[in-house]
């Protein structure tokens, strides 16, 4: 028998195997970098660019909620929704809040929501009402329970919301009008032309003309920018529909509201 045998091609190697072994070297390198970078919006989410916005309504009859409180949880961020049950609220933070719902006449409610980064949540949330059977009472309010007074204008500045201008801060300035004290406050511009201005709120989302409010009662045409500071005891500044506690809404608001108290008024002595 005849034994054949086959001789095997020696393999050469490749002259570019040196570039071959670099050009993996780099792309492991930037895979590597690329796992440890931080997420594209981390820095937008540790910022809080998250807003929500929403209507409450009632789940039996679907109609709006006026005045129902709504607070992010476990922060004192809260807002009051309008007459129309409309909410907003700016600056949360990025990914799953939660958020909870309270009005008279409902069950308090808790929801969570997913806010996208540079998104607005926009949603209707639904309010159960409680049936309650009371009798008929009579109730006599204490004067210092009357939300026009002293002791009520020093609960509505510790809940956190809106602008407050005290007593101790118009003697510090020493102002002539009304307009002198809105300059330190945020979100508020006085637009003047021709000898006249405009006090607007910069906050609600367009330059609109607040209501305004003088010891609790509407005076939208009896004040204004140039009211005398020296009748002034203390201010509360609103800078969107959105601030205003149930105290100072009207069905009428499309903007904020400035209640100025005088001095030596029931509100504000």
């Amino acid at each position: 028998m005849t034994t054949v045998s086959i001789a095997r091609p020696r393999l050469r190697r490749s002259a570019w195997d040196p570039c071959l072994r670099a050009a993996a070297a780099v792309a492991l390198c930037a895979v590597l970098a690329l796992a440890f970078l931080p997420p594209r919006d981390a820095a937008a989410q540790r910022r809080g660019a998250g807003a929500l916005s929403g209507q409450i309504v009632d789940q039996a009859t679907r109609t709006p909620i006026p005045g129902a409180r709504v607070q992010l949880v476990g922060t004192r961020v809260a807002a009051f929704t309008d007459s129309a049950g409309r909410f907003g609220m700016q600056g949360l933070p990025n990914g799953e809040v939660s958020f909870e719902a309270r009005a008279l006449g409902y069950r308090q409610r808790r929801w969570q929501v997913v806010l996208p980064v540079g998104t607005t949540v926009d949603r209707v949330f639904e309010m159960e009402p409680v049936d309650l059977a009371l009798d008929t009472v009579r109730v006599a309010a204490p004067e210092e329970r009357d939300w026009r007074a002293a002791s009520a204008f020093e609960r509505r500045r510790q809940r956190g919301i809106g602008y407050f201008v005290t007593e101790e801060m118009i003697r510090e300035r020493q102002p002539n009008t009304v307009t002198d004290l809105l300059q330190i406050v945020p979100g508020v511009t006085t637009a003047c032309r021709g000898g006249t201005c405009d006090v607007l709120m910069m906050a609600s989302g367009q330059h609109c003309r607040p209501e305004w409010f003088l010891d609790g009662y509407p005076a939208s045409n009896a004040t204004g920018w140039d009211f005398p500071a020296r009748t002034i005891g203390s201010i509360e500044i609103y800078r969107s529909i959105f601030e205003v506690p149930p105290e100072f809404q009207r069905s009428n608001l499309r903007c904020g509201v400035i209640a100025i108290w005088s001095r030596g008024t029931t509100g504000r002595q």
